[in-house]
């Protein structure tokens, strides 16, 4: 009778696991806000130790109890490279973020080398809005995005099945004690195992969920550009004009420098050309196809008479 009860725990305890793994996992309600293009000052960038110290209100939730999950993406352009790399890296270490992906490369235009930074930055939530603040004070911005995620549902079901399953695991260790037979035994510490299996893919997804949660993303798209007028993101038509009027003036230039430099690098070859055309206009006498010279059809001797 022992052995019929715990049987049909068992069996009880199997299929309310396997109605727990085929229950429905609300979707993830994503709500992005765009914002458009920032602001620009005469002082483009500056140090983090300029910056005194505020207090910056943390974005809303939209409600008490909301799981968010938060990723900032910026687009910007700086004639002032190396300040603004460490104006990030000072300001991430003072808001106790980290960087977890770092790209950058080189590319040339009009003979320089100009810079392209990709940042990927885990910020903690909670200074999200300290970080906008002071990120965007003195500095123009050609995009911005934030992206809020709302994955309360999800965590909850989450938590609930971390709960269920630590139950049914304490229940199969006191079946494992309760039982009188081997095939007892390996039955229940068949389910258990599975049990544990399922349990340690949750905790692993929870540990993700509260990451990503605590930590919000930035993704930054930095370039490095030579002359200060492009930096700005929007402008009115005669700045436009005027910007537009100075960008061909540094155009000009730079392309009568760019052709002074080829004519300096290729002057030997140029004037040796040259005088081998010369000299073979001057003393070449080629012909490719010499003409010849028609003759005059003879006539008869008795027409010569006539």
């Amino acid at each position: 009778m022992k052995r019929i009860v715990i049987g049909f725990l068992l069996v009880a305890m199997i299929l309310t696991g396997c109605a727990t793994k085929s229950s429905f996992a609300p979707p993830n309600e994503q709500v992005p806000v765009s914002v458009g293009e920032g602001g620009s000052s005469e002082n483009y960038s500056r140090d983090v130790s300029d910056i005194p110290a505020v207090e910056v209100d943390p974005i809303p939730k939209p409600y008490e109890s909301a799981k968010i999950i938060r990723t900032l993406s910026y687009a910007l352009r700086t004639s002032e490279y190396e300040k603004d790399r460490q104006f990030l890296d000072q300001l991430v270490q003072e808001l106790g973020g980290y960087v977890s992906n770092s790209y950058e490369y080189a590319r040339s235009y009009y003979e320089e080398e100009l810079r392209h930074l990709t940042l990927q930055l885990r910020i903690p939530s909670s200074r999200l809005g300290e970080f906008q603040s002071r990120f965007e004070a003195d500095r123009t911005l050609n995009s911005k995005h934030l992206s809020q995620t709302d994955v309360t549902l999800t965590y909850v079901d989450v938590e609930s099945r971390i709960k269920n399953l630590e139950a049914r695991i304490a229940r199969f260790r006191e079946m494992i004690q309760e039982a009188d037979t081997m095939s007892d035994i390996i039955e229940i510490e068949r389910a258990l195992s599975d049990a544990t299996y399922e349990l340690e893919g949750y905790q692993s997804q929870k540990k993700d969920l509260d990451s990503r949660i605590d930590f919000s993303q930035i993704d930054i798209e930095m370039d490095e550009v030579s002359d200060p007028l492009q930096v700005k993101a929007k402008s009115s038509f005669i700045q436009r004009l005027q910007e537009g009027f100075i960008s061909g003036i540094n155009g000009f230039i730079e392309g009568m420098q760019s052709l002074a430099i080829f004519l300096a690098e290729k002057i030997l070859w140029l004037t040796v050309l040259g005088l081998v055309i010369y000299l073979f206009k001057k003393f070449g006498k080629w012909k490719p196809f010499p003409f010849r010279r028609k003759r005059k059809k003879e006539l008869p001797p008795d027409e010569k008479e006539e």
